[in-house]
């Protein structure tokens, strides 16, 4: 499946005139895991190139050209503990029209905040990938996956390859936009979330990890979004490998309940 080559465009101060590709825009400002963040744009683009070579590649972007006006943005990743993650900018959208929006941690229904479960509007939605390539790569060498004659940089892309797949999921999105209608968006599933405890809860005081991590009668709110390797959550609900994306008293809820 040839199709028309695609285009992914650098951010604009970093960006070469030759370097073009379609539906997807690579930034990497704030990188820190590179000296500059047109070297983070390089390496992303790298993968694309790559990912673009296979006929799993080729399927993804002939998508991203044929079946949807949305936008992908790849932008680093900069915990300490290895992950990456796909997220909607917009999930009612990116949820098929009239199904409940659900969590990408257990598949659990999330209900918006009158307890009610949140109905996707169809359509589909821009979507962000949090990515960083010198992360897995590291990985890679420190548990000797992979050599210096190849397989290491195929696992890159082939986990590349899963994030642009989970990021097409919410930029196609079946169903026109349905009109808009007064109803929350489920909190969390966006890795830059800071949701607010329910009214009266004593922990939504807190407005960050360290100062609820540090009262001992709080929990911490998992992230419910996308992410590539699964969360890894302690008794009060803080995830050494995601964001913890709110502040509550109330304890987290057991996978999949």
């Amino acid at each position: 499946m040839a199709g028309p080559h695609p285009h992914a465009h650098l951010h604009p101060a970093h960006k070469p005139k030759h370097l073009e590709y379609h539906h997807v825009t690579i930034d990497g400002t704030g990188t820190k895991s590179y000296a500059t963040p047109s070297q983070d744009e390089h390496a992303v683009l790298h993968q694309l190139r790559r990912i673009h070579h296979s006929r799993t590649g080729q399927a993804v972007f002939h998508e991203f050209e044929k079946r949807s006006h949305h936008l992908m943005k790849i932008i680093p990743y900069e915990q300490v503990q290895l992950n990456a993650f796909a997220s909607a900018k917009d999930v009612l959208h990116a949820t098929r029209k009239g199904q409940a929006e659900r969590s990408g941690r257990d598949g659990h229904v999330l209900l918006d905040s009158h307890g009610k479960p949140i109905i996707g509007k169809g359509g589909g939605s821009d979507s962000d990938v949090s990515f960083t390539p010198v992360m897995f790569t590291k990985f890679c060498n420190q548990h000797k996956h992979g050599h210096k004659s190849g397989a290491q940089p195929d696992e890159v892309k082939a986990i590349f390859t899963s994030l642009s797949l989970l990021a097409l999921t919410a930029l196609l999105a079946a169903a026109a936009p349905a009109p808009a209608a007064a109803q929350s968006r489920a909190c969390g599933v966006n890795p830059s979330d800071w949701c607010p405890a329910p009214p009266g809860d004593p922990c939504g005081r807190h407005r960050n990890v360290a100062a609820c991590r540090a009262d001992p009668a709080c929990y911490g709110m998992p992230y419910q979004g996308e992410s590539l390797v699964a969360c890894k959550l302690d008794v009060r609900g803080f995830a050494s490998n995601c964001p913890t994306v709110g502040c509550t008293s109330t304890p987290p809820r057991p996978a999949g309940r």
